[in-house]
């Protein structure tokens, strides 16, 4: 199914006046600029977090291009299971809950000891 959601995640307001295009490009660019720099800033070994914020950012940039280009954001996956019908969306968004999932799911993790260099 095709759909256009001119709002965020449930077409969150989708039925307000259209500003609500920018003020969600913006948060696309907020949030990936600040992932990238705490990526840039982590160790290279803190791989779980890394996909995570990877996955987000690749969401949040194919939700971004969806909204500059047409002015709202394309849903096309659509599920229906007797009469309970999950709400419309895409790839992008598939790809933040994922890496929102793993985010959380790492802050159950322990804490790895950090190992110091024998001399």
């Amino acid at each position: 199914m095709y759909a256009q959601n001119f709002g965020a995640a449930f077409s969150f307001l989708a039925d307000e006046g259209g500003w609500q295009r920018w003020f969600f490009a913006g948060i696309a660019i907020a949030i990936s600029i600040i992932l990238m720099v705490m990526m840039y800033r982590q160790s290279a070994q803190k791989r779980l977090s890394n996909i995570a914020y990877a996955l987000i950012i690749g969401g949040a940039i194919g939700n971004l291009c969806d909204r500059l280009v047409h002015g709202f954001v394309v849903d096309y996956l659509d599920f229906y299971v007797g009469n309970w019908h999950w709400p419309t969306f895409n790839l992008a968004d598939m790809a933040i809950c994922i890496g929102a999932a793993l985010v959380i799911f790492e802050g159950f993790l322990p804490d790895k000891p950090k190992q110091e260099n024998a001399k």
